[in-house]
């Protein structure tokens, strides 16, 4: 799903652990029998056993979202719905920024089409009642493993926090904030401690620290959605702290497109980035600062 500006908003599209990088999933959720079996039909053809279906409507479908792993793929069903925007528009908030969104429907408007696809980053739209060549022949060329990338703008938010001088509580206020978006308002998040050399947020949170942030800034190269997986620490059910602690004697050297590469990458996997920005105007802070959307002054 893309991603929307306001924070108000959110953004666009039951396990602890994450889903492994090796796993497909297809869910699916409509609000008729005859619809469902479809679908069915049609998901048992190109990835049978890859996929679960269910028949309930798109708020009870939002909530069992909210507390699951997002799949790969997901097939929502508008269908009597007063307000189908809003609701994808909500159900964008608990998934991953990746997922591929496939919408079925009630209108036939052209306009309500292009409000989807171009305007929310939905993949394909189909409306009912639906048949088995249609589904094939529109929802066909998504339904696969391959990345697919929409038109609209896709990714989380990069929020910056930053203290107007130290000792105001700057790292208490992001740790606190990233954690709640992920673990109450249900939000895929990670947090970012900027500063290199001390593991603040890491220690704040309970969590280890290792070299993983530093890795990702000094070789950008290496550093993909694996190796987020593999770095960034968990706090909760969607909350991760990604962190480094070296030590003070060590001269740290930042490649130019390190920091602005890691966020391209989390931007992928995280609705909203929140990075704790050490204070001062050093190469890290300025480079950090300067990626940030929105900036919180503590």
């Amino acid at each position: 799903m893309s991603q929307f500006k306001s924070i108000d908003h959110g953004h666009s599209f039951e396990s602890i652990s994450k889903k492994s990088s090796s796993e497909f999933t297809i869910q699916g959720f409509v609000s008729d029998s005859g619809s469902e079996n479809v679908l069915r039909e049609v998901l048992d053809e190109f990835h049978p056993g890859k996929f679960s279906l269910s028949c309930l409507s798109c708020s009870l479908a939002l909530v069992k979202l909210s507390r699951g792993i997002s799949p790969d793929i997901l097939i929502i069903d508008v269908s009597g719905e007063e307000q189908p925007i809003t609701a994808l528009v909500e159900l964008s908030n608990v998934l991953e920024p990746d997922v591929k969104v496939l919408v079925i429907g009630d209108r036939q408007d052209a306009n309500f089409y292009r409000q989807l696809t171009r305007g929310l980053g939905v993949a394909e739209y189909l409306y009912k009642p639906l048949n088995r060549s249609m589904v094939s022949r529109f929802f066909g060329p998504f339904l696969n493993e391959d990345e697919y990338t929409p038109e609209a703008t896709r990714g989380g938010r990069v929020l910056g926090f930053v203290g107007a001088r130290g000792g105001v509580g700057t790292t208490t206020i992001a740790a606190n904030f990233s954690w709640y978006l992920g673990e109450v308002a249900r939000r895929h998040s990670l947090v970012i401690d900027g500063d290199l050399y001390t593991g603040a947020l890491s220690i704040l949170m309970g969590t280890k620290t290792d070299s993983g942030l530093r890795t990702a800034f000094e070789t950008p190269q290496r550093v993909d959605e694996l190796f987020i997986e593999r770095s960034a620490q968990k706090i909760g059910e969607r909350c991760d702290v990604l962190s480094s602690q070296a030590d003070m004697s060590e001269i740290i050297s930042i490649s130019k497109d390190g920091p602005s590469h890691l966020i391209d990458v989390v931007k992928k996997k995280y609705n909203y980035i929140s990075i704790d920005i050490p204070r001062g105007f050093g190469e890290i802070s300025r480079s950090m600062i300067d990626l940030c959307e929105q900036k919180i002054i503590t």
